[in-house]
């Protein structure tokens, strides 16, 4: 009877290690691929960066705003990015959105992308960041109202410290 509960419990043992063995591989295996992913998007935006005149024909923008814009969404890939796989805080990711928010540039380029970033979103901690993001967003704003419209906003956003 003994030897019977023992080798229950060893056995309950050893399957809560699988158990937890499979969550850490599923978690690995989602990592995996968020970063495959991004860097599909980076060789596509690396390439738009080396040609210009890809950029200027198949979106009709500007080379000099789709810099901008490619540095401002790979700012916001990296903050999502980091808080999705846990290596930024919530609190990181508001200081840094803060920083980036405190110029006008970050600001007109979240309201056009804000629609594309929702649309993409599928996960609840996806949807947590956008709505972070945008509590910074309306912060930044709110606080430009205060201070009398940003009169002495800084240009462009500055690169986000490293973790």
């Amino acid at each position: 009877m003994v030897v019977a509960i023992i080798s229950t419990f060893i056995s309950s043992i050893a399957l809560a290690g699988v158990a937890v063995s499979l969550l850490i591989q599923a978690r690995q295996l989602r990592i995996s691929q968020l970063q495959v992913s991004r860097a599909a998007q980076f060789d596509l935006l690396k390439m738009g960066f080396d040609r210009p005149d890809i950029i200027a024909g198949v979106l009709d923008e500007d080379p000099d705003s789709f810099s901008s814009a490619i540095y401002m969404n790979w700012t916001m890939q990296y903050m999502q990015l980091g808080y999705d796989i846990k290596t930024l805080s919530a609190n990181a990711v508001r200081v840094q959105a803060g920083i980036m928010f405190s110029a006008n540039l970050p600001r007109s380029w979240w309201l056009g992308a804000r629609p594309v970033w929702m649309a993409y979103a599928t996960t609840k901690r996806e949807n947590e960041f956008i709505a972070m993001i945008d509590e910074v967003y309306e912060q930044a704003l709110l606080a430009d109202k205060v201070n009398g419209a940003g009169s002495e906003q800084r240009e462009s956003p500055s690169p986000p410290p490293s973790s």
